[in-house]
């Protein structure tokens, strides 16, 4: 089973085009940071992602005031990332897990330190070869995202579509 460590905008781009309960279906162990779950503030979603955190399919690291005091430390060298995404960043290294984020500067930090990433699209492209969603859903899906989401790779998109959404 793979492990991955969630960042928040691939939890928000899945709920967003209603398909965040399928992602929890794949054979893939997720986890995240409580500094993450603190950044999702709408309502429903933090109640969605509470039923996922108590059915253990979205596992929560709590960070320790000493865990706290060396993110700060950590953050301070490394330029515009946020705190969140410092912490997702050091628990996907420290793990040596996969890390889903959609972050441009968080991509870029954790490839260059040896981190496999990947964002949105991965993930439905994993739910189709899985059988989770059919190739019709994961269309509906990426018209949507790429209506809401402009910072997503537009080639890959395009690329999708042609694949997915044949009328």
């Amino acid at each position: 089973m793979k492990v991955s460590v969630q960042d928040a905008n691939v939890l928000i781009d899945l709920w967003d085009v209603g398909l965040l309960a399928e992602m929890f279906e794949l054979q893939i162990e997720f986890h995240t940071t409580d500094l993450i779950l603190a950044e999702i503030t709408i309502d429903s979603n933090q109640k969605a992602l509470q039923s996922f955190i108590k059915s253990n399919k979205l596992i929560v690291h709590s960070l320790s005031a000493k865990a706290l005091l060396e993110l700060i430390e950590f953050k301070q060298d490394q330029g515009k990332l946020s705190l969140e995404d410092c912490s997702v960043w050091m628990l996907a290294k420290d793990r040596g897990t996969i890390l889903l984020t959609g972050d441009s500067l968080l991509r870029k930090k954790a490839t260059t330190d040896g981190i496999e990433v990947h964002g949105s699209i991965w993930v439905l492209d994993k739910m189709i070869a899985h059988k989770i969603i059919t190739k019709e859903a994961a269309c509906i899906g990426i018209q949507k995202l790429s209506q809401i989401n402009l910072r997503l790779p537009a080639k890959a998109i395009k690329q999708r579509i042609k694949i997915w959404c044949k009328n």
